[in-house]
């Protein structure tokens, strides 16, 4: 007799055509968010970055995010930081761009 059966994982494959399928509401599944926070104005903000990053260290080049709040919603792939930032900072330059003047 074998032990538990183990649950069967995406492929690679799919776990990449899943982040980029726009058709959902969020290109990334809730528990693969590595950063989430609640900005004063009551939006929330989650990122990622684009092939997996360590909370704490710094980073340049994409980024995913999600922002979302009552009235407005955005989310993608197309944060790209030139300078290294941390996850709290790419999601400050997300709710800086999308919170209205």
């Amino acid at each position: 007799m074998s032990g538990p059966r183990k649950p069967i994982e995406p492929t690679p494959e799919e776990h990449r055509a899943a982040m980029f399928d726009h058709e959902r509401p969020n290109p990334l599944m809730p528990q693969d968010w590595e950063y989430q926070t609640v900005m004063p104005d009551g939006a929330t903000v989650l990122v990622s970055k684009v092939g997996g990053g360590t909370l704490g260290r710094y980073y340049a080049g994409a980024w995913h995010y999600n922002y979302s709040r009552r009235d407005r919603h955005a989310e993608g792939s197309d944060l790209v930081t030139p300078v290294a930032h941390t996850h709290a900072d790419a999601a400050s330059l997300v709710a800086d761009f999308h919170t209205p003047d």
